[in-house]
């Protein structure tokens, strides 16, 4: 069992569409995946049809994935982890058969905060999205701080499993090359094929389904397979 936290200290990055079609990829590749919304405001729970998160504290299954939905009452700026034994339990690795999972994802918000640093507290490794604009390189700057952080707080072994691109945007394509070429001066970590641009992504999330369902022959969900196939040769 691996826990993956998925971090960028950066909104607008895909960040929990790229979870949520992560781990729905991974379960339709036979594996046994347990998704945590760690964000309150609970986007990961609505792409899963998960409305209403405010009384939901069990596990739900959805398309083959177990998630654990996030509490959005009240939205505090920082809201403590542990707020959920099970949360606790899934953890520390506790949790009754939780190491029966092949991979437990983490959806984190785009700030620092203490869900960010819990999760990189328990983490083997962090899976980093990236969009392309101007701020890209100064967003991984500071994930890779914290990624450091948590290593000197304790976690010594928390890894990089690599950076995931995501065009977020038609208008990115121009950008993605310029972009790519400065991050690989930056760092040695591994580099992910770019998810494309693709309509149907945000699309899909609208309607409450992943882009499999909604548009299975799409470029985007082509990308994500492609990308979860090479994801499990990785590990």
């Amino acid at each position: 069992m691996k826990i993956i936290s998925v971090n960028c200290m950066k909104g607008g990055v895909g960040r929990t569409t790229l979870t949520c079609h992560l781990a729905i990829a991974l379960a339709k590749l036979k594996k046994k995946v347990m998704l945590i919304d760690l964000d309150p405001i609970a986007n990961a729970s609505y792409a899963f049809g998960i409305k209403s998160t405010k009384d939901t504290t069990g596990i739900v299954e959805k398309d083959g994935v177990m998630i654990l939905p996030a509490k959005k009452a009240n939205i505090p700026i920082r809201v403590e982890l542990a707020d959920s034994i099970e949360r606790k339990q899934i953890l520390n690795g506790s949790f009754c058969g939780i190491n029966d999972y092949d991979y437990v994802l983490l959806d984190c918000p785009s700030y620092s905060s203490a869900q960010v640093k819990e999760a990189l507290k328990h983490a083997d490794e962090v899976l980093i999205p990236i969009a392309f604009d101007a701020f890209t390189i100064h967003s991984l700057e500071q994930t890779f701080l914290s990624i450091e952080e948590a290593r000197q707080a304790g976690n010594s072994k928390l890894k990089v499993h690599g950076i995931i691109p995501i065009q977020i945007f038609e208008f990115d394509v121009p950008l993605a090359k310029g972009i790519l070429q400065e991050i690989k001066k930056t760092t040695n970590e591994h580099i992910y094929s770019t998810i494309r641009y693709c309509k149907d992504i945000p699309d899909s999330v609208r309607h409450s389904k992943s882009v499999f369902d909604y548009a299975p022959e799409s470029t985007g969900a082509l990308d994500f397979m492609s990308f979860a196939k090479e994801f499990i040769q990785d590990n």
